[in-house]
């Protein structure tokens, strides 16, 4: 008895310990970390210093892995590949404790080796790797699909050659990162070359991505803690519907389409067509892809025209992904009894039990395919798509 006492009152003081450390970091004194993204931004830490359950979830959810340091998932990776191309190159992968690196030979011999600096892709599907090369970041040739379990040429690399030379530009970021700080070079009146600041960079989307600039708020709640009811800060349930879509099409309604302005300066009730060049052609929504267009996709779908259908129907950002039951249930709200085509569903599934296969399929992305070492043919990328829709 007296054992379950003393652990008892251990697990009641380090609760309180952890409660003051909580409440001293809310206090006025408390200062904010400098954030690269400039003075009305709070920095995630101090967010998780009063929202610790909110920010420990958020953390936990797959978009936060959308980008970061590529010794963070070694331990998700086979632990070494070789990729064979033409006229006697070869690229292979070697995986250490804690660095990754891509040698390529000719002919058996070592001639030049890139060491992965960052990992882009939750996992999920795949991570494809980056290499610092100064102040700039190229993209490695070989990428890890997690759907495989294998190494594979990167997505639109050449097959009979090894090229280490695609660079990473600050339009990839701007949907896999919170931040990252460039200067442009310029030639003739034209610009391209993006230097980044490695300082600046904040890999994965993190609070004030999705809630947007909040040093604003801190300074005010810490002022006035009593005030329960969050100010100067974007409240979801206050934006209209199309301002929440706006919010999730930042980065799923495609980055193939030309900006007029940086989508880092995005915050929740912006208008995303503010942001983007008049779209047309290639750019429409007709030729949308399953591949990063997910909006584009729902609002083709009668679900989403005929009612109130949004992101957040299915999806928070706080959450886990759902099982494919939980996301039928979801379907189920508005279908409680499904008229289904009995000669169209023979042999499969029992009807309204898994609505998500059928209405919503796996697809192949016409902009992403891979090949598997080995292989001479290239592997379809398969995503969900979202127009709902009847698939035969």
């Amino acid at each position: 008895m007296k054992q379950v006492r003393k652990a008892r009152s251990l697990i009641v003081l380090i609760a309180i310990g952890v409660l003051v450390f909580l409440l001293a970091r809310c206090m006025p004194e408390a200062a904010m970390a400098p954030d690269p993204r400039g003075g009305e931004y709070a920095g995630s830490q101090t967010c998780a210093a009063c929202h610790p359950q909110a920010a420990a979830s958020g953390i936990a959810a797959l978009h936060a892995h959308s980008s970061g340091k590529a010794g963070a998932v070694i331990s998700h990776l086979a632990p070494a590949a070789s990729f064979p191309f033409a006229a006697g190159d070869t690229v292979h992968v070697r995986v250490r404790a804690d660095s990754l690196m891509q040698v390529r030979e000719h002919t058996g011999r070592p001639m030049e080796s890139f060491t992965a600096g960052l990992y882009f892709g939750s996992g999920k599907r795949a991570f494809t790797f980056a290499y610092w090369q100064g102040d700039r970041l190229f993209q490695l040739p070989l990428s890890y699909f997690t759907s495989h379990g294998a190494w594979a040429n990167s997505p639109g690399f050449p097959a009979d050659q090894p090229y280490f030379g695609r660079s990473i530009v600050s339009r990839c970021f701007e949907c896999h990162a919170s931040f990252a700080g460039t200067t442009v070079e310029t030639a003739a009146g034209f610009k391209r070359t993006e230097h980044y600041s490695t300082g600046s960079l904040i890999t994965g989307i993190d609070c004030e991505r999705c809630h947007g600039p909040a040093a604003k708020h801190v300074r005010f709640h810490q002022s006035d803690p009593g005030r329960k009811r969050a100010a100067h800060i974007s409240r979801y349930s206050e934006l209209s519907r199309a301002q929440r879509l706006d919010a999730c099409a930042v980065c799923h309604s495609g980055n193939n389409q030309p900006m007029v302005r940086s989508t880092f300066s995005f915050v929740p009730g912006d208008v995303l067509k503010d942001y983007q060049a008049p779209a047309f052609g290639e750019y429409g929504a007709q030729h949308a892809d399953v591949h990063g267009k997910q909006s584009d996709l729902l609002a083709q779908s009668r679900c989403f025209q005929g009612s109130k259908l949004e992101c957040q129907s299915c999806h928070t950002m706080h959450d886990k992904p759902k099982t494919m039951r939980a996301y039928t249930q979801v379907c189920s709200s508005c279908h409680p009894q499904p008229k289904h085509s009995t000669g169209l569903h023979a042999g499969r599934l029992t009807m309204g039990k898994d609505c998500i296969d059928c209405h919503m399929p796996l697809q192949p992305s016409k902009v992403i395919s891979f090949q598997l070492a080995g292989k001479k043919t290239k592997s379809s990328y398969l995503l969900r798509t979202h127009k709902i829709a009847v698939y035969r």
